[in-house]
């Protein structure tokens, strides 16, 4: 194998996508990930990054392109890190999908032949996203708002957003044309001075209620008090937070959250049932494939009126809450305590009373519900990118749950923790991919195991 080297120009074949949606290629041994290249391909690249046994390049042209590929119809495409397959023809981006689960259940779990179904796409992918996560930075010396450039934390200007929700947009438009024309202080990671440091938004879809949560440095917001005045005039407002995060970061929300104008939570409805939504809180940002992916956990559940349910990293309670209907009892288990606040309140808003919502770590909660005798049968995981803790994995095994559904947002997580519970006398039924987060590298899936014997 002979390394490349930085801005050396090559020719080179793309032969599969990475886990981020990256093409990946050989030269004469040696592995380049290019950002928008397609297998198949033949393109022509330059080195911006070498290491000793992988580096990545940029596209400069293409020499021969895959059927696969189309025109990006964003301006900015070239430039903002959001949407890394909008290059991709959609149809084959849900291959795509189905194949990266596929393959790390076959890779890291250990399943010969996965029992994958096709992935479950949109049937309009646009304006999908719920919730919009907006950097500040400069650019040119100016304060300036927009997304973050790919593997950078270098500011894009952006006017327009394909994939969130039009209000995002309108918020994104009065914040930059605000801080611009009073040159607000953003901040500066380096440096760690700047009042500005983010600005998260969320809309209910159902209800079209909006929040917006300023993060900030410190608490010289003096300068922020006519800009909440100009989104207060936006339709639709109902929140208005200031969340306070002086630690040296680059995380978007920490700290302390303050509402200074309007309600706590925006209501939203999911399957006929509200969810009242806090600045902080996990909620779903697809709503519309939130459903499909629910309706086909429920379907792997297999719900009867006799079942007590353990819904495990429950977030603000939407799937416990969305299945308690269908059940005798449900636990729910988070460790953040807002969002058990949030599930409770969402419990007592829908008037249901066989949901109970329990605040710590599900490894320690989950064994306390057993030894106190709840007759649990069925359990549903659905935690964070990183997976399931192994203690949580092992009480699975121990006391073997008939069904045990995960919804994952990372397919190498999944099959990690999917070889352990087989390792625990589990099979792997079915995986069902459903694309929650089009034009990009990520996928949700949800998982069925049942006790049985591994072939």
């Amino acid at each position: 194998m002979e390394a490349a080297v930085k801005n050396q120009h090559i020719v080179m074949k793309i032969d599969d996508l990475s886990s981020e949606g990256d093409g990946v290629g050989r030269y004469n041994g040696y592995t380049l990930f290019v950002a928008t290249a397609l297998p198949g391909e033949t393109v022509e690249v330059v080195v911006t990054k070498a290491g000793k046994d992988y580096g990545y390049g940029k596209l400069v042209k293409v020499v021969e392109a895959a059927p696969e590929r189309c025109e990006p119809d964003c301006p900015v495409y070239d430039r903002c890190g959001g949407c890394s397959l909008r290059h991709m023809d959609y149809s084959s981006q849900l291959a795509y999908k189905t194949k990266r689960v596929r393959d790390a259940l076959h890779r890291i779990g250990y399943i010969s032949d996965p029992p994958v179904e096709p992935c479950v796409g949109m049937e309009r992918p646009f304006n999908y996203r719920n919730k919009a996560q907006f950097p500040t930075g400069t650019i040119d010396g100016k304060p300036a708002i927009g997304f973050y450039a790919k593997r950078s934390h270098r500011i894009v200007p952006v006017a327009g957003c394909q994939i969130n929700h039009p209000v995002n947009d309108a918020v994104l438009r009065a914040v930059g044309d605000y801080i611009a024309k009073n040159n607000v202080s953003v901040y500066d990671e380096v440096t760690h001075t700047g009042i500005l440091r983010h600005v998260m938004t969320r809309v209910a879809f159902a209800t079209g209620e909006v929040m917006v949560c300023l993060c900030l440095n410190n608490k010289k917001a003096i300068k922020l008090t006519a800009l909440i005045r100009e989104l207060v005039q936006l339709s639709g407002m109902t929140s208005i937070c200031l969340n306070l995060d002086t630690r040296r970061t680059n995380a978007v929300m920490g700290g302390t959250v303050k509402t200074v104008w309007g309600k706590d939570r925006i209501t939203d409805v999911l399957a006929g049932i509200q969810f009242g939504i806090s600045a902080s809180s996990f909620y779903q940002v697809n709503p519309v494939q939130t459903e499909v992916l629910y309706r086909r956990a429920v379907e792997y559940l297999d719900a009867r009126p006799n079942d007590t349910v353990v819904d495990a990293y429950c977030g603000i309670g939407t799937i416990a809450l969305y299945i308690s209907s269908m059940v005798k009892q449900v636990y729910g288990i988070e460790s953040a305590a807002q969002s058990v606040d949030d599930a409770r309140a969402n419990a007592e808003l829908n008037n249901i009373d066989n949901a109970e919502f329990i605040c710590g770590k599900t490894e320690d909660a989950l064994a306390d519900i057993i030894s106190n005798g709840a007759p649990v049968n069925k359990i549903i995981l659905n935690p964070a990118r990183k997976g399931c803790d192994i203690k949580t994995l092992e009480a699975i095994g121990a006391f073997k749950p008939s069904r045990v559904v995960y919804i994952s947002c990372n397919p190498a997580t999944l099959a990690r923790d999917v070889k352990i519970l087989c390792g625990h006398g589990y099979v792997l039924i079915k995986a069902q991919p459903v694309d929650c987060f089009a034009y990009s590298a990520h996928i949700e899936t949800v998982a069925l195991l049942e006790p049985g014997n591994q072939s």
